[in-house]
């Protein structure tokens, strides 16, 4: 035979490839094309995330010096008043630092904000009442400067001077809550472009798998392929395997660094309410405290000042309250197990729940980010328990063996759905399972419908207590 005439691997290529059905070299086509279509969505969808991304940190930072405005106006008010009340030139400084301040202020948010409607309108308005404010404050103290400090008074006591200030509130107080609507309608439409990748990506492995079937499907009448169509089989199904499971790795580490970076903000936010706003609160109550220890004759000033200051510790109260929520300062202060005792006693005081603790008197040294899982995880079984479960009994209790560290949250309410399916949890759950997934520890629900549920979540020792370099002692 000569060898001229022996068909080359191009030849038995296309000899394959004709040989192929025609329905199955369709469907390939078809698949093919789809592919590309979903890889392009996919593609499309990152830049579309990427762009909000950048959008919500725009959004962030007009808030911040929104918040900024906010706290001017009330610095430059305080200046004023202090001014008026004790005729110190001293008093004037935070005046001369709010106006210059508010002036930057205004010029940054009055910048153009194409994707946020109405931004305009509303920074205009708020840029006449803080621009009124400031001509009002200028003429009260020009007048006390001038002698004339009675007027002056007069002036500021006006109901037209605190319908001023109400005024402009209400407008930082509008522009923050148009920006937190676009905050919302974009992260909505983030979850969705996300959802729609997720989608991409498992229509693209559906695709695959229906290619793999296919293939099956004709290889199979060969037998003299078998083996091919073995190693083909093995091969492609390692692929999707290894692809699921870098997939599912990155959603997971994504999920963990979500939940990581959400605690690691609202510390910093509540770090930052602590000492700004805290400080700011603490002088202002000093100020009026002084205020009104000097002012003992005029009964009108002394009910005024009285009324302040009550509405100052309102403002400490409040401001305690939500750092508290934010992120427990008795975590940080006292460790895991004062804290637990805390937020359980109180939420089962207000829930009227009977609670039942087992601590250990000594827990383990465990790092922060364990702490702050272990508390969440409780504080997300507390929120079930008070809205759903219909509970009488609460119980949570820490056990410590050699390797493990079990939290076991108990209630005696209504228990799980009959349908409960633990691979698809809601988002309250599904968030449970991501702490202890990032702790690399275990977690099941125990249940019975009418008798009540049992959470347990097992955290290796090892892992807890070297997770971070900053350990606290429980």
């Amino acid at each position: 035979m000569n060898k001229t005439n022996a068909p080359t691997p191009l030849d038995k290529a296309i000899a394959a490839f004709k040989a192929l059905p025609l329905w199955l070299v369709l469907l390939g086509l078809l698949i093919g094309a789809l592919t590309i279509l979903l890889v392009s969505v996919s593609e499309a969808n990152q830049k579309r995330i990427a762009e909000t991304w950048k959008l919500l940190r725009e959004v962030r930072d007009r808030t911040d010096r929104i918040e900024d405005v906010r706290t001017q106006l009330l610095n430059a008010e305080t200046a004023q008043r202090g001014f008026l009340l004790t005729g110190n030139t001293e008093d004037l400084k935070p005046l001369v630092e709010a106006n210059i301040a508010l002036r930057k202020l205004i010029g940054a948010i009055s910048a153009p904000f194409p994707q946020l409607p109405g931004w305009e309108k509303e920074i205009v308005l708020l840029t006449d009442l803080v621009t009124k404010k400031m001509v009002n404050v200028q003429v009260t103290t020009n007048l006390a400067k001038m002698g004339k400090r009675e007027a002056a008074l007069e002036i500021l006591s006006a109901d037209t001077e605190k319908a001023l200030m109400d005024q402009a509130r209400d407008a930082v107080a509008s522009s923050i809550r148009l920006l937190e609507q676009q905050v919302g309608i974009r992260r909505a439409e983030m979850d969705r472009n996300i959802l729609i990748s997720r989608l991409s990506i498992f229509a693209i492995a559906l695709l695959n798998l229906m290619i793999l079937a296919a293939a099956v499907y004709v290889f199979s009448q060969d037998l003299k392929r078998k083996e091919l169509l073995v190693g083909f089989k093995e091969t492609e199904n390692q692929r999707l395997t290894e692809l699921v499971a870098n997939r599912t790795s990155e959603l997971n580490d994504l999920a963990t660094f979500l939940q990581t970076s959400s605690e690691t903000e609202r510390a910093a936010i509540a770090r930052d309410l602590h000492d700004e706003l805290g400080g700011v609160l603490t002088s202002v109550k000093m100020d009026v405290d002084w205020a009104l220890a000097r002012v003992q004759s005029l009964p009108n000033v002394v009910e005024r000042l009285t009324q302040s200051n009550q509405l100052l510790e309102e403002a400490v109260s409040v401001k305690r309250r939500v750092i508290e929520n934010l992120r427990p300062s008795l975590l940080d202060n006292l460790g895991l197990t004062a804290a637990l005792e805390w937020y359980v006693h109180e939420n089962c005081n207000r829930g009227d729940l009977v609670c039942t603790l087992d601590l250990p008197e000594e827990l383990p040294p465990v790092s922060s980010e364990a702490s702050i899982a272990f508390f969440r995880i409780v504080q997300e079984s507390m929120t079930n328990t008070l809205h759903y479960a219909a509970a009488k009994n609460f119980s949570v209790s820490i056990v410590v063996d050699t390797a493990d560290i079990l939290l076991i949250v108990t209630d005696d309410g209504i228990g799980l759905p009959a349908q409960f399916n633990p691979t698809k949890l809601s988002h309250g759950l599904s968030g449970i399972r991501q702490r202890v997934l990032a702790l690399k520890g275990k977690v099941r629900w125990e249940s019975t419908p009418g008798q009540g549920t049992k959470l347990i979540v097992t955290v290796p020792r090892q892992v807890v207590e070297t997770t971070s370099r900053d350990v606290e002692v429980g």
